[in-house]
């Protein structure tokens, strides 16, 4: 998955781990999800800097922080895990779809 954060593409993808990729393919930041043995089946973004990420029955919410130092004068991505849902649903989940409204506010 594309995503367009502070006017840089990023290359974000998935399978147990994320991995974040700068648009030179290098690989910029990485989250190991050993505890968990599920794949990842679905991502999207609700914001420029939030993503929803849905295995089988889970929700993980990802935020993307960005950072610049003044000094070198270099800027830097890295993906966060905000919340988990276990189980968040009692089917395996076969698709997400981007909504809008309040309730993403609270993501």
């Amino acid at each position: 998955m594309v995503i367009r954060f502070n006017s840089v593409d990023l290359l974000l993808s998935a399978g147990i781990d994320l991995r974040l990729y700068d648009s030179n393919l290098n690989v910029i930041d990485e989250i190991k999800r050993k505890k968990r043995e599920n794949t990842i089946k679905h991502i999207i973004a609700v914001k420029e800097d939030r993503l929803i990420v849905a295995t089988n029955s889970d929700l993980e919410i990802f935020g993307l922080v960005y950072s610049f130092d003044n000094e070198t004068k270099s800027s830097s991505f890295k993906l966060k895990e905000l919340k988990l849902h276990l189980n968040a649903h009692t089917d395996t989940i076969l698709y997400l779809n981007k909504i809008s409204g309040r309730i993403i506010e609270k993501f």
